[in-house]
């Protein structure tokens, strides 16, 4: 099986965390450090799963992540725009309630999920 499909966590019973970094050929010389970024993610998320938090916090915590991580396309790794400025959106919804939150084109938030 490909390293990108092995996992403890798919053996494991209880609640599944699942994360990808995006939809994409990744390059040889940088796939380590995208496999690197979904541990990091993983990890953040793991604790308050084990811990049962609401999904919410689990879910802003595991994407806090991704944004903190330089080889995704969210927060400090992010595209930048025609005039070399990063903007940023995100949003959540808790699916029990549909309550949402969404922030977008913010340019000064390290996390915008955290605000959303």
């Amino acid at each position: 099986m490909p390293p990108a499909l092995r996992s403890d966590q798919i053996e494991s019973d209880g609640p599944l965390l699942l994360v990808h970094g995006g939809a994409w050929d990744i390059p040889d010389d940088v796939l380590d450090a995208h496999r690197e970024g979904l541990r990091k993610a993983l990890d953040a998320g793991r604790g308050p799963l084990q811990n049962e938090a609401p999904a919410l916090a689990i879910a802003t915590d595991t994407v806090t992540a991704l944004e903190a991580h330089a080889a995704f396309n969210a927060g400090y790794g992010a595209m930048l725009n025609q005039d070399g400025a990063a903007e940023l959106d995100a949003g959540v919804m808790v699916g029990a309630t549909l309550d949402y939150g969404a922030v977008m084109a913010t340019r000064r938030l390290a996390h915008p999920v955290r605000v959303a």
